[in-house]
């Protein structure tokens, strides 16, 4: 049988030798070149991952504030390192030079969001005046600031050292004293209380504050006076659940409570001689009753009354004014409009704001809806307190005390124009409300406690409820409570028609208003 020959195709025709080489070679080489830029992009990629992720962790700057030059710290004391920063840059290295060299390092990282770092000067540490501080980022040592000029470690500390008086440890109570401070009062520890407290900056250090908390939570502060501080009167920064109730702030260099980076905290009832600003993040906080007066005048030189700035939210202003109509900065600013103003009283507004005007053709008011926010801060006014100009949510608290609006928790605000009226001859509490007098709510002073009681019934006060708060009230006659009612300022009048304060004093923290109340 005839044998025809095969067909062929390019698939199985037999490669001539050399051909067939040069392609295993070319496959060969593109496949290695291959293999070799996977490999490259990939320990790119596991490299340039974790720089990236670095870079994003400690990306920011850091400004050291103190010590920044001439202070005299002494050996075996505890010392506040300070400092502002921005972005994130993670934690902080701390390290003390004299001169040029090194000579210690204080701590090797420290978290950078709490701004401060308490140091404890070893009892051996070297006399000398060229020290300096050097703050860094731990992760990335670029990000670095020192101190402007050198500081001195000398048993002497002269009269011109700012000294702290520092406070750290949790649940302290100081009350019923004065405090002189050429520094700052420190509060380093959490669920401190002041109480009465009279305290009076010298020095007149540009960054001193009355009294400062950064990074540690529930300060509270039950009546108290700062006068004369170099910065702020309160600066509180990085924390939150803090209830700073009562007292006044007067001669100081910036503002008289500074927020920063704050939530959950209160301010109440408070005469402040320079302004009250919330800024960095600070949310659900609530500013009742208090007074801005005299602002912008003499060393009182913060820029407005009332301030919140775009990135804080969520925050009440409440029932609370300015005073001085002749005062150089008198206009309130909110740079947010998630921020409720409700029944305040002041000469300017701009931005996301509402007042009552002091002009009687301007009747513009609230700014934001309360319902929105929550506790509810309700307003009682016993007569006529402001006149027809100013609004009122109810005109007894029989009328508060029946309306279903008003829920568990909120906050009613008793006004009176004249003096300690009579609210009622008694009153019976039967859920969690704190109420608060405001005397002359929205004319000018703070402090007169408002009357509940007339004398003639067993109690003027009965608390039947968990969760209540009376604060700035006068009782006549006695009250009839659980012990977990907390008070703040009450006066209650005893069985020999004497007047007993509970809850604080006021021995050593003056009267806020002209006597006869």
């Amino acid at each position: 049988m005839e044998q025809k020959p095969s067909k062929t195709t390019p698939w199985n025709q037999p490669l001539p030798v050399f051909p067939a080489i040069m392609i295993i070679i070319f496959v060969a080489l593109g496949f290695s070149t291959w293999v070799r830029n996977e490999i490259i992009k990939t320990n790119d990629a596991l490299i340039a991952a974790p720089i990236s992720a670095l870079s994003n962790m400690t990306q920011g700057t850091v400004t050291l504030s103190s010590p920044n030059g001439g202070e005299i710290w002494a050996p075996g004391s505890t010392r506040a390192i300070t400092w502002e920063f921005t972005g994130n840059p993670a934690n902080i290295k701390i390290d003390l030079f004299k001169g040029s060299k090194i000579s210690r390092t204080i701590i090797r990282s420290t978290p950078a969001d709490t701004g401060i770092y308490y140091w404890n000067v070893p009892s051996g540490q070297a006399i000398g005046d060229e020290y300096k501080i050097v703050i860094s980022s731990a992760g990335n040592p670029t990000i670095t600031d020192s101190s402007d000029l050198s500081f001195a470690i000398n048993h002497n500390t002269g009269a011109e050292s700012a000294v702290d008086y520092i406070i750290d440890t949790p649940g302290t109570v100081i009350k019923d004293t004065t405090i002189t401070v050429s520094g700052s009062v420190i509060i380093a520890a959490d669920d401190v209380t002041l109480q009465n407290v009279s305290i009076i900056c010298t020095g007149d250090a540009p960054n001193q504050d009355g009294i400062r908390a950064i990074g540690v939570d529930n300060l509270k502060i039950r009546l108290a006076s700062i006068r004369g501080c170099g910065r702020h009167g309160i600066y509180l920064k990085n924390s939150s659940g803090h209830d700073i109730a009562e007292g006044i702030i007067a001669h100081v260099g910036k503002e008289a409570v500074m927020f920063d980076n704050i939530n959950n905290s209160w301010l109440i009832g408070w005469e402040l001689h320079a302004g009250v600003a919330l800024t960095h993040g600070s949310h659900d906080n609530r500013i009742i009753s208090t007074i801005v007066r005299g602002n912008g005048q003499g060393k009182n030189t913060s820029p407005y009354p009332y301030y919140i700035s775009a990135d804080s939210y969520s925050n009440q202003i409440a029932r609370s004014r300015t005073r001085d109509n002749n005062q150089k900065a008198k206009t309130v600013l909110s740079e947010n409009p998630d921020n409720l103003w409700y029944q305040n009283v002041c000469n300017e507004v701009e931005g996301y704001a509402g007042c009552f005007f002091r002009d009687p053709k301007e009747l513009d008011a609230n700014y934001g809806d309360p319902n929105m926010f929550s506790p509810r801060i309700w307003s009682i006014c016993t007569e006529a307190t402001t006149g027809t100009r100013f609004s009122c949510d109810f005109k007894s608290y029989a009328k508060a005390n029946e309306d279903p609006r008003v829920k568990a928790g909120d906050v009613l605000i008793i006004d009176s124009k004249t003096g300690p009226a009579n609210v009622a001859p008694s009153i019976t509490i039967t859920k969690p409300l704190w109420l608060i007098g405001n005397l002359m709510g929205q004319k000018g002073e703070y402090a007169c406690e408002v009357n509940i009681g007339d004398g003639s019934t067993a109690t003027g006060i009965s608390v039947a409820s968990t969760g209540v708060r009376l604060e700035n009230i006068q009782i006549d006659p006695t009250v009839s409570m659980r012990p977990d009612t907390q008070l703040v300022n009450v006066s209650i009048k005893n069985n020999k028609n004497k007047w007993n304060l509970v809850g604080t004093e006021k021995a050593i923290v003056p009267r806020l208003t002209p006597p006869g109340c």
